[in-house]
């Protein structure tokens, strides 16, 4: 990791001593008198591809879960790419991203074979669904990503985002791919570390743990169930464990890590934290209904405390991570919960609707702009600047996920029906059914 941060800045070195950006207008000046390579600019196109997640998918093992990965396979069933392995789990989340180059003859589209496995320790690996995609080279023109949602033969449904650009002469273009290979290797590693903490980090901030510190086991248990008064201190006891783990485990990754990359593996840290204290507090977004129950009052006021607790440890008195990556989207989001959490379900459908009335207003005063294509990760100037904008982004968005999230723990058919038409009107806006999406017919 400290040897792919130390490329990266001997390449931002090379990036400046060439003056990249001045001999990149020059060439864009000159163009028709030097015409590009036709081969490169109409034949190849580079797709991101992130596979982000699934959710319902067939059981493959007696314990009722699956151990799933997802697999990316060309026409001729070459892996084009392939996430990691997401252990004991239904509905993974696997947030990786992957550049592919496409070639494009006579056909202006690519059929692609979305596949998830299960992970078996012993024989061969089961298949859990497949899809098909569709990649058309005159659908995906902007580089700006495109939610797509595929729905899996048998059961089951798969995330992807896709965006897409054609391959350039221009040396902006080489270095930004430069740039973005490095940071995703940087980010498989960081990803690898985090997976590897990821289990305790759980273990800790449970349900499990709340139960035992409102009702502890034993004799005096049986006097103190209907009501516990807890402190500060009490709430913070109960994860004392992770605070020591955290001490013995940052401490060595501080001593063997360049200061960048620690920053980068302390801020995915605080992100899997505020990942595993929202998902005990709502569960993930869907159309149906959910099992889980709601936390009573005191409950949910120790999920946010122990949020409070670690990230006041994690800021460290500003010596740690800056307070505008621990304050992130989510985070504020979760912070605020607790008005929203247990509003009566009528209010709080209304709320959602009144939410979206804003949100729309709120999108015809913005203009939409290209995200994370090459040009825009060039160099580390214009990688801080788009984490920049992203930041300030996030802060203008609203909470209709959360409210629907929260709907899927309200009983009754109104409240059924609700989530239903919501949630496929909201897929309906912002992403690109892809089961369906099939190649532009000419003109």
């Amino acid at each position: 990791m400290n040897n792919i941060e130390a490329a990266a800045e001997q390449l931002d070195k090379l990036y400046e001593s060439m003056n990249v950006d001045n001999v990149s207008g020059i060439m864009n000046e000159s163009e028709s008198d030097v015409p590009l390579s036709e081969n490169i600019t109409r034949n190849k196109y580079l797709y991101t591809i992130k596979i982000v997640s699934a959710e319902n998918l067939t059981a493959q093992d007696v314990n009722g879960l699956s151990d799933p990965y997802c697999v990316l396979t060309d026409e001729k069933g070459q892996i084009l790419a392939q996430t990691r392995v997401q252990y004991e789990t239904l509905n993974p989340r696997w947030e990786e991203a992957f550049d592919i180059t496409l070639e494009f003859s006579d056909q202006d589209y690519r059929k692609l074979l979305v596949t998830v496995w299960d992970k078996d320790q012993v024989g061969s690996d089961d298949v859990c669904g497949k899809a098909y995609i569709y990649l058309d080279r005159r659908y995906f023109t902007d580089s700006r990503p495109n939610d797509v949602y595929l729905d899996l033969n048998p059961q089951g449904r798969v995330q992807l985002r896709v965006s897409m650009e054609d391959e350039k002469d221009d040396p902006r273009f080489y270095f930004g791919k430069a740039f973005r290979t490095l940071k995703r290797a940087r980010d498989d590693m960081t990803r690898t570390i985090v997976d590897r903490i990821s289990p305790f980090l759980k273990q800790c901030l449970s349900r499990d743990v709340i139960n035992k510190l409102l009702k502890p086991a034993g004799f005096a248990g049986i006097f103190e169930q209907k009501k516990r008064d807890l402190t500060d201190r009490n709430i913070e006891e109960a994860i004392d464990a992770l605070f020591d783990y955290f001490d013995e485990n940052l401490m060595i990754l501080n001593s063997n890590l360049h200061l960048e990359v620690f920053k980068s593996v302390i801020s995915r840290i605080w992100k899997e934290i505020v990942n595993t204290i929202e998902l005990i507090i709502i569960p993930p977004l869907s159309d149906r209904q959910s099992d889980m129950k709601s936390l009573s009052d005191n409950e949910l006021m120790i999920v946010l405390k122990w949020l409070q607790f670690l990230k006041q440890y994690l800021y460290a008195d500003g010596l740690g991570v800056q307070s505008d990556i621990l304050e992130n989207q989510k985070y504020k989001e979760i912070s605020k919960i607790d008005k929203l959490y247990h509003m009566e379900t009528e209010n709080l459908m209304q709320e959602y609707l009144n939410n979206q009335i804003i949100g729309s207003l709120d999108v015809k005063k913005g203009s939409l702009s290209a995200s994370k294509s090459v040009l825009h990760q060039r160099n580390l100037g214009t990688i801080k600047k788009r984490k920049s904008e992203k930041r300030q982004k996030n802060d203008r968005q609203d909470n209709g996920e959360i409210i629907l999230r929260i709907l899927r723990m309200r009983a009754g058919n109104k409240t059924k029906a609700f989530l239903k038409q919501q949630v496929e009107e909201r897929i309906k806006k912002s992403t690109t059914n892809a089961s369906s999406l099939k190649p532009v017919p000419e003109n």
